[in-house]
């Protein structure tokens, strides 16, 4: 799994997580922001199906509609002037991080 986008600049923000391999249970999964040190933890049982993507939104749009959209927070998440976002497993290992 990798982070393929992060949409920063908008009342609806997401980051989107996309499989390029086979499924993968995503339970225990963490995306961290760095700048404000904000965490999501993905739902137990999660699973991304291989070739598919899921959007995780934040910001006062922030849409939910699973499974190919859930909704982080209602506040804003990732900093307009930079910020990274880091897609950790669920053994603690950076698996991907893209910084802006």
């Amino acid at each position: 799994c990798r982070i393929s986008h992060l949409q920063y600049s908008s009342r609806d923000e997401y980051v989107q997580i996309s499989n390029d391999g086979g499924a993968q249970d995503m339970t225990r999964w963490k995306i961290h922001s760095v700048q404000g040190d904000q965490w999501y933890t993905f739902p137990q049982g999660y699973v991304l199906a291989p070739g598919d993507s899921v959007r995780v939104h934040s910001g006062p749009d922030a849409i939910h509609s699973p499974p190919s959209d859930l909704r982080w927070s209602s506040a804003y998440i990732w900093n307009n002037s930079g910020d990274e976002a880091r897609l950790i497993d669920d053994r603690g290992r950076i698996v991907d991080s893209w910084k802006y």
